[in-house]
């Protein structure tokens, strides 16, 4: 027997309901007010919610209902790598009902209750897409989501990938230790290529990137969630907070939906200063980024210029990569090769690098301009899933670094997380 007793969420929930006729959202005002009566009692005599303090010693158990509710978590996609999609179903039910009491009594504007909606969130999603399965009525999903635990199987057992994020671990001491691959192309120092490497006949990975922005005392709260080809199921989402007006954002991080509570890369921004003529344009901004990745290891992206973000470089792998402008408009396009040979333009003012690179992209990234889709980017199969996770790092910080937090109110995406 499947459990429904799920309930979604939003973001904020209010003293006061009004339910819009013209909208119908009917649901919406249910779920707030059965939300919003867990931490209140109604007035007999009036039927008006009166909010009470959560009684102290739920409080103290909060971090305890917490762990528990990650284990269940952790239980549930353990249950459906093992293909018990049923008992998966029902772990992420009880999570969810577990996640949806700590929220409604846990601590507002805390880090711990946003992190708590995310993984609401994501339980909800995940059991939408098992409910075929487990009720037998339909196919499993095509593969699990991404974790600590399917990185590391995927190290135990590459099947035709390139672990090029073993050479970064230093695992490897180079790609010579693959044990298949496509082909050879060795530089100067008779290291591989990457590229030539990479199977020809492996499908593409596309992820879809979804952003929502919350406001809270002039500060904003940037959610971009990363989805899968259907659409249907968040990925990774990357979080940043934005700082006062005229400031730029500094720090990012990257989570997979299946572990929100750790970080599986980081990203620091450095020497970024919001002037007028920026300002709603981050294309005229650029800055290095250090992202840290799920290695331990720190790289480097820098741009070659201090006025565009395309030509951009970092290092990953013993490998040299750039990202490269190909849109004739800016910002519309970039596509990120791996470089075979680079030199500095000699007497060049502004940083100009000349570089030869292979003919086949292993990344591109196209940029949209709406309200809640801003993205779709593309990867060639046989990537890691480590250096998948590094790529999107880097890709989706650069939408966001030059945000004015002045933003206006047709771009602020205020559906909250459901």
């Amino acid at each position: 027997m499947l459990t429904n007793a799920i309930v979604t969420i939003k973001e904020d929930t209010k003293p006061t309901f009004v339910r819009n006729s013209k909208s119908g959202t009917r649901g919406d005002y249910q779920m707030e007010k059965i939300l919003y009566r867990i931490a209140s009692k109604t007035c007999a005599c009036c039927n008006r919610n009166i909010m009470v303090e959560p009684p102290l010693s739920y409080r103290d158990k909060i971090p305890e209902d917490r762990s528990k509710a990650l284990e269940l978590i952790q239980e549930a996609y353990n249950a459906e790598r093992a293909g018990q999609y049923k008992d998966a179903f029902n772990l992420h039910t009880r999570s969810g009902n577990l996640l949806l009491r700590i929220i409604a009594h846990g601590k507002k504007k805390s880090t711990e209750r946003r992190l708590d909606k995310l993984c609401l969130r994501a339980a909800n999603e995940r059991r939408e897409v098992l409910r075929a399965a487990a009720e037998g009525a339909g196919p499993p999903p095509a593969r699990p989501l991404p974790s600590s635990v399917t990185a590391g199987l995927e190290i135990a057992n590459p099947q035709g990938k390139i672990l090029l994020s073993l050479v970064e671990a230093k695992v490897w001491t180079s790609l010579m230790d693959a044990p298949a691959f496509n082909e050879l192309v060795f530089d100067n120092q008779q290291c591989p290529y990457l590229t030539p490497m990479l199977p020809r006949d492996a499908p593409d990975t596309v992820f879809h990137i979804y952003w929502q922005i919350m406001t809270r005392n002039r500060y904003h709260f940037i959610y971009q969630h990363v989805k899968d080809a259907t659409k249907t199921q968040t990925l990774y989402t990357m979080y940043c907070l934005g700082a006062a007006p005229g400031r730029a954002i500094k720090e990012l991080t990257l989570s997979r939906a299946t572990e929100y509570h750790t970080v599986c890369n980081a990203v620091c921004v450095e020497g970024v200063t919001i002037t007028k003529d920026v300002r709603h344009d981050s294309v005229k901004l650029s800055a290095p980024l250090n992202i840290t990745t799920a290695a331990r290891t720190t790289r480097v992206d820098m741009p070659d210029r201090k006025k565009t973000w395309a030509p951009h470089r970092f290092t990953y792998g013993n490998r040299r990569f750039v990202w490269k402008d190909e849109s004739k408009r800016l910002k519309e396009k970039e596509s990120l090769y791996e470089v075979r040979s680079e030199t500095l333009v000699h007497g060049s003012k502004t940083g100009k690098v000349q570089d030869e690179t292979f003919e086949r992209p292993i990344a591109w990234i196209h940029y949209k301009i709406a309200s809640e889709k801003i993205a779709v980017v593309g990867m060639v199969g046989g990537l890691d899933q480590l250096f998948q996770e590094f790529i999107l790092a880097g890709a989706l910080s650069k939408r966001v670094i030059g945000l004015d937090t002045e933003i206006s109110d047709e771009w602020i995406y205020q559906e909250t997380l459901n």
